[in-house]
């Protein structure tokens, strides 16, 4: 005979709400230093999507950007269907390891596309013929 025992609760993986919050300042920043470059130079920036290249760079930004939250948050849920509440030192680690990974791959990729992209557009004019 079976006894019929009630199932645990499945532990909730989604990432928390202060996990989200730990994306806003770094999307922020970037939002500022876009606007501060664009109101330095419009005509420099505006080749970000003016000019085919510049769309095309401007895109992998994006897309990099786009495709690093969705691995961050990827991350926040192994966490949190890893670690236990109250967390330990090393899922404290392995959150600032998360946060630290999309600052490095993802957010610093995408502040040198929008730095260097209009200049990059502006060469590849001069040198190419025609």
């Amino acid at each position: 005979m079976a006894t019929d025992r009630p199932a645990e609760p499945k532990p909730d993986v989604r990432p928390w709400p202060w996990q989200f919050a730990l994306l806003v300042p770094p999307l922020g920043t970037l939002a500022v230093f876009f606007v501060a470059l664009f109101f330095r130079d419009p005509d420099l920036v505006g080749l970000l999507w003016r000019d085919p290249m510049g769309v095309k760079v401007t895109v992998i930004a994006v897309g990099g950007l786009v495709g690093g939250v969705f691995a961050y948050l990827g991350g926040c849920e192994v966490l949190n269907r890893r670690a236990r509440v109250p967390w330990g030192a090393g899922a404290v680690f392995a959150q600032v390891a998360l946060v630290v990974g999309w600052l490095v791959l993802f957010c610093l990729p995408a502040a040198y596309i929008v730095t260097v992209g209009p200049a990059a557009v502006q060469i590849q004019r001069n040198v190419r013929p025609g």
